[in-house]
């Protein structure tokens, strides 16, 4: 509804309002393929939605989140210090699962 409350209540700063209107195309082409997820309208809040469209292509294609780079969030394939994991904590052998174990 463009109230925008989800953004300062967010206690993570990751909600982000859209106050331009869009009517070019995309001028931003990403590191790792092609954009899948729209930009969204004026007045919407948003936030990151992880690469969902990566992780569902890989799961689609048998691949393991987090350890293959197709079924991977951009940010932790990009990440130079390799600062960032990402997976399954249900998943014993995920790379998430290893790092707090």
């Amino acid at each position: 509804i463009g109230c925008r409350y989800c953004e300062v209540a967010c206690p993570y700063d990751v909600r982000r309002f859209n106050w331009e209107v869009v009517k070019d195309e995309n001028p931003y082409t990403p590191e790792f393929g092609v954009p899948e997820v729209d930009r969204r309208a004026r007045g919407v809040v948003e936030k990151c939605t992880f690469c969902v469209q990566r992780i569902d292509r890989g799961l689609e294609l048998g691949l393991s989140i987090g350890v293959d780079p197709q079924a991977t969030p951009a940010c932790v394939r990009i990440c130079p210090v390799n600062a960032r994991f990402f997976g399954d904590f249900n998943d014993p052998d995920s790379p998430v699962s290893r790092f707090v174990a």
